[in-house]
């Protein structure tokens, strides 16, 4: 017997809010992910972009959480890691993480990932 699966999506915004956006409209347009226990999660990196209230309404319309990670909106790597590792101690009661970068992601690949993980 398979045991239960649990899928957590997650994202890094630093003033991409446009981009994160199209991506989770991309995402939940292209697939109906309802029927698994799936949640997505956007980080943020104290974005101030102009387009942050569209996504903050956006997310709260899809009750999406949005959490600072406490780094700054500079583009670096590394903190984009940092990010991941500390929402995984903290998120830490899911079977699979599914990460999107905003600059590179493909929701047809991302979806087919996580239907392979769930149970048939």
């Amino acid at each position: 017997m398979r045991s239960a699966i649990r899928i957590y999506g997650v994202t890094v915004n630093h003033n991409t809010s446009h981009f994160v956006e199209l991506m989770l409209r991309t995402l939940f347009f292209t697939d109906d992910l309802s029927s698994m226990d799936f949640r997505m999660f956007v980080l943020d990196n104290r974005s101030d972009d102009e387009y942050l209230g569209h996504l903050k309404a956006y997310l709260a319309d899809q009750r999406i959480p949005l959490i600072q990670t406490g780094f700054d909106n500079s583009l670096a790597p590394e903190k984009h890691g940092a990010a991941f590792d500390s929402f995984v101690e903290e998120y830490g009661d899911c079977t699979h993480y599914l990460t999107w970068q905003v600059s590179c992601w493909d929701t047809e690949y991302a979806t087919r990932l996580v239907r392979r993980c769930s149970p048939a």
